[in-house]
């Protein structure tokens, strides 16, 4: 049976969106951080492009996971025989 996207390929990508996530939301909370405890907001806008970014990367990770399970409903595998199908 021919596979389109090996598994590990798919979990290793899987941990870089995820990491990628971390990094973003770390920094918009240290920009959220900075915001708070000055007085005048001094990160609005690189705290607006984290929120983008985060929002993207989610996105991504959203319509990679979609794609996957497309892969297997194309396919068919789903550990059934081909009779029982």
């Amino acid at each position: 049976m021919e596979t389109l996207l090996p598994l590990q390929l798919f979990s290793r990508v899987g941990h870089v969106i995820l990491l990628v996530l971390l990094v973003l939301a770390s920094l918009s909370g240290f920009s959220g951080m900075i915001n708070l405890v000055r007085p005048v907001k001094v990160l609005s806008r690189f705290g607006g492009v984290m929120l983008a970014l985060t929002t993207a990367v989610f996105l991504a990770g959203f319509f990679w996971i979609c794609w996957f399970h497309y892969q297997i409903a194309d396919h068919g595998s789903s550990g059934k025989p081909a009779a029982a199908l």
